[in-house]
């Protein structure tokens, strides 16, 4: 409210919206300690309070196709093999960790807002200053924590959450989420096929078929057909 920043922060955690820029403007403050787009910056006193942030750790809780987007790809280095950083425009001079959790986050909204199960899943992006944690240091923790089978997965590399499949290579459209809501309220939320319905007739299992019954006019029977309903007489 105050727009200001404790500056005894050793760690910044937070769930960012997900809506509009809100992402985007919250990886440049984590990184950078500001607004790097002019047309996003924000006033002189915000960029002095955002400082304070710059070159601390941080973990951010976002929707997991965020690593796939060109934003946060110009931002920081991919890790190929899990050991060597490729170069990109601007050094961030972070160590980027992502952790999944053992099952997807459910989200509570205010009484007519949002929706009941989450379109997407949501992962952890947490920054490490290289001057503070070796990457041999990180890839111990990695295996530390694997090693566990706790259910949830840390991994130096987004493409390591694709091959995990963990990371969805794109957010479903509109229409694809709509189908998978319809879906799954089709099957009752639970994700399993409904019970077959029972299977109920009111013909006795006597009466013969439709295709072969006809119903008798006035109680009589035709002339042209016989004791069992078919015709003998071809009427043309």
């Amino acid at each position: 409210a105050t727009q200001q920043v404790p500056s005894t922060t050793d760690v910044l955690i937070t769930n960012p919206p997900y809506s509009d820029e809100h992402k985007q403007k919250c990886l440049e403050y984590c990184f950078f300690g500001g607004i790097r787009d002019d047309s996003l910056k924000a006033s002189s006193n915000q960029n002095a309070e955002s400082s304070k942030q710059k070159g601390k750790p941080f973990c951010l809780l976002m929707p997991n196709y965020v690593a796939l987007r060109q934003y946060f790809r110009d931002l920081v280095p991919t890790h190929s093999d899990n050991s060597q950083q490729d170069a990109t425009p601007r050094q961030n001079n972070y160590h980027m960790l992502y952790l999944a959790p053992s099952s997807p986050y459910q989200y509570e909204h205010p009484e007519g807002t949002g929706h009941a199960t989450s379109p997407f899943d949501s992962l952890w992006f947490c920054g490490l200053p290289q001057d503070q944690y070796s990457l041999a240091t990180l890839q111990q923790l990695i295996v530390d924590n694997n090693n566990q089978k706790n259910g949830c997965f840390l991994t130096l590399s987004w493409t390591d959450m694709m091959q995990q499949q963990r990371l969805s290579l794109k957010r479903p459209n509109p229409q694809q989420r709509r189908k998978k809501a319809r879906q799954k309220k089709l099957l009752g939320g639970t994700g399993d096929p409904p019970p077959p319905k029972s299977i109920s007739s009111n013909k006795k299992e006597d009466e013969p078929s439709s295709s072969h019954s006809h119903p008798k006019k006035n109680g009589k029977r035709s002339k042209y057909r016989d004791e069992q309903g078919q015709r003998q007489k071809k009427r043309f």
